[in-house]
């Protein structure tokens, strides 16, 4: 908490904060009765955000002490000071491994027991496995660890541990805090990264949200990824092939936002935005410089949940015949074969060689001011070889209309 998300302009008054985020986790807690909540640091992002923290923390945790649920949390890098400081002042959040001691509690509910074995963060820095040379807590039932840590990373600064360490700890389970993007964790997979409450930026696509698992008798029998984000961003492709007018275009964004609305809609966590960068796509016969009259700012569609694009990439290539163009015995007729042999994914010995010197010569025309054959938007030049293919067929055909266009002007 502490935090504002990155959210796209014409949606700044939708609430997708962190703080809303556990609002969401408390109600679902709540609605479920777990035997316990566990928080694998970094609740609270600095200590400037002390009071925000105690306000919505306190809230949550009171409410879920007086449904007879725990709260067990370790302190992360973040929040190695205002952690500890808030578990003071409120009674019912439990700090685990206060000042970088590993430490146990055991959770019982239904007959059944849990140990969490925890560690906090001592200072900001730490170079050290905090496993290394430990001798872990023992305890009854099953035994998760609780853990904030930077996994294989050895050079980190933020408690590196290796992913083996885990493995060879004797615990049946390791919840790590500090990674955004979640693992795949499942019944088989049952140590790694649980990811952020909620997304913070464009680039944390995907589901968010908490874990919950089910212990029956000396088995976790249920781990499952609850995507209760309040904000989920998501990368789209927008075909606009046979499109060629700008009230078109504005009708398919308009239809691909419903359908994105309507599939979130559907699913079983529904957040209060789906945030969308949109690549556009497809064979067009609209000028480039017409798709650039599109504010995102103004693509928004309220309800619930709202929607908005946050960015258009027009990668849209020109609707060409590279059938009949290709049988010219000209520049245009050997650009269409290219054109037509990268579509049909069949490129020649020759065309290959293009890939090698994609970099030299888009910096070349860009230098000298001349054709943009390769969009702002397709910047920078991606590594893959299929990704070279695709930008390659996109400025080939980019060319050829250029060149058809002159062709006919001057005919």
């Amino acid at each position: 908490m502490g935090r504002r998300p990155r959210l796209p302009e014409g949606a700044q008054d939708v609430d997708a904060t962190p703080a809303e985020a556990w609002r969401r986790t408390v109600n679902y807690a709540l609605d479920s009765k777990p035997a316990a909540d566990l928080l694998a640091g970094d609740v609270v992002d600095a200590d400037r955000d002390f009071f925000e923290g105690y306000r919505e923390l306190r809230a949550g945790v009171e409410r879920l002490a007086a449904a007879g649920i725990r709260v067990i949390a370790v302190a992360g890098n973040h929040d190695i000071h205002v952690l500890p400081r808030l578990a003071d002042e409120i009674p019912a959040l439990e700090l685990l491994g206060r000042g970088g001691v590993w430490e146990a509690t055991t959770i019982e509910a239904n007959g059944e027991a849990a140990t969490i074995v925890g560690w906090s963060f001592p200072r900001e820095q730490v170079r050290q496995s905090p496993l290394e040379g430990a001798t872990l807590p023992e305890g009854t039932g099953v035994r998760i660890g609780l853990l904030h840590a930077d996994l294989d990373n050895p050079g980190s600064s933020h408690a590196p541990v290796r992913r083996a360490e885990l493995a060879a700890s004797g615990l049946d389970a390791w919840l790590v805090g500090h990674i955004h993007v979640p693992d795949a964790l499942s019944v088989d997979q049952r140590m790694g990264y649980l990811g952020t409450l909620a997304p913070l930026d464009p680039t944390e696509t995907g589901l968010r949200g908490p874990w919950r698992i089910e212990i029956v008798g000396t088995q976790i029998a249920t781990f499952d990824h609850i995507p209760l984000a309040p904000v989920r961003w998501q990368r789209e492709k927008i075909d606009l092939s046979g499109i060629n007018t700008l009230d078109g275009v504005e009708s398919k964004l308009l239809q691909h936002m419903r359908s994105v609305q309507e599939n979130a809609k559907a699913a079983a966590c529904i957040p209060n935005l789906v945030a969308v960068r949109a690549d556009l796509v497809g064979a067009s016969k609209l000028p480039e410089t017409r798709l650039q009259n599109i504010e995102p700012n103004e693509l928004y569609l309220p309800g619930h949940p709202a929607v908005a694009i946050d960015r258009l990439r027009n990668l849209t290539s020109p609707a060409l015949d590279l059938d009949v163009l290709s049988h010219r015995r000209d520049v245009i007729g050997a650009l269409a074969g290219l054109a037509k042999r990268l579509e049909s994914g069949a490129p020649s010995a020759e065309d290959l060689q293009w890939l090698g010197r994609i970099d030299t010569l888009a910096d070349s025309l860009r230098r000298r001011g001349g054709f943009a054959a390769v969009a702002p938007a397709e910047l920078p030049l991606p590594r893959s070889e299929e990704a070279r293919l695709d930008l390659l067929q996109r400025a080939a055909k980019r060319l050829l209309r250029t060149l058809v266009t002159q062709s006919e002007t001057s005919s």
